[in-house]
């Protein structure tokens, strides 16, 4: 099947999984988004002149993180389990979401720095106002390597809590991407595009006033949170099984060819 094809597939699969189990999504990307927003609300709330505001709203902002990271794993034991037909609640994937924290919590700040790092070597290139030429070489290289690392690794997470035996998150990742790399490719180009459309979304809606775009910003970030999340972290697991499916396949051609 045609890779575009493919994708519109998968994306039509995941809504239908949604629609079918929306009660047990919405309630935990609810709850999610509610975690998002007090952690954007605390870090511009907080006072630093005010050393009891500081400390309540820096504790809401860590509560927050720890149970935006622990609804995320819930979100995707949620729909592992719908998907395949198990029946599951929130309460029940909630806790099993314990099992997995460390590990996704880990990951995924793994994933985030080595990112992160490549992008930071951007703006320290700029900040040190360096020749235009030698900028766009470093935006280039260390912009490609960000999108590059992403592209490989960006299912390492999902590796930590749907395939906790593996030796390696990041190496499974990466062995999953060969196996359908267009496939891949084409996901990311549609967050991509998801992105863009939400970000022009802001500025139209704000308009030029700061107040107005931090409004907008939180409603958004809200329904994002709510509706948009779940939905791709539907596409993105709907991809996740389609590359399992293909690198078991290979794996079995390769060892028929053998034999």
């Amino acid at each position: 099947m045609n890779t575009k094809l493919k994708i519109f597939v998968i994306i039509e699969e995941a809504i239908d999984l949604f629609k079918s189990n929306y009660k047990l999504f919405l309630t935990i990307s609810f709850l999610g988004a509610v975690c998002s927003l007090l952690i954007s609300l605390g870090n511009q709330l907080v006072n630093t002149d005010d050393f009891i505001n500081a400390v309540v709203l820096v504790l809401v902002v860590i509560f927050s993180i720890y149970f935006s990271f622990r609804l995320q794993i819930a979100l995707i034991i949620a729909v592992n389990n719908r998907f395949q037909k198990f029946e599951t609640d929130f309460q029940e994937c909630y806790k099993t979401a314990g099992s997995y924290f460390w590990s996704y919590v880990f990951t995924s700040i793994a994933l985030a720095l080595l990112v992160g790092l490549s992008i930071v070597f951007i703006f320290f290139s700029i900040s040190m106002e360096a020749n235009p030429l030698v900028i766009a070489l470093c935006s280039l290289l260390f912009g490609g390597l960000a999108l590059l690392l992403l592209y490989y690794f960006n299912f390492a997470p999902l590796v930590s809590v749907l395939n906790p035996e593996a030796s390696s998150n990041f190496s499974k990742s990466k062995e999953l991407v060969k196996s359908q790399p267009r496939l891949v490719l084409s996901m990311v180009v549609l967050g991509v595009i998801v992105q863009i459309l939400l970000y022009l979304s802001k500025d139209l809606l704000g308009g030029n006033s700061f107040v107005m775009n931090m409004e907008v910003s939180y409603v958004l970030e809200f329904m994002v949170d709510l509706v948009i999340a779940p939905l791709f972290t539907i596409v993105y697991m709907m991809v996740y099984y389609k590359l399992q499916e293909t690198a078991y396949e290979q794996e079995n051609l390769t060892d028929t060819a053998t034999e």
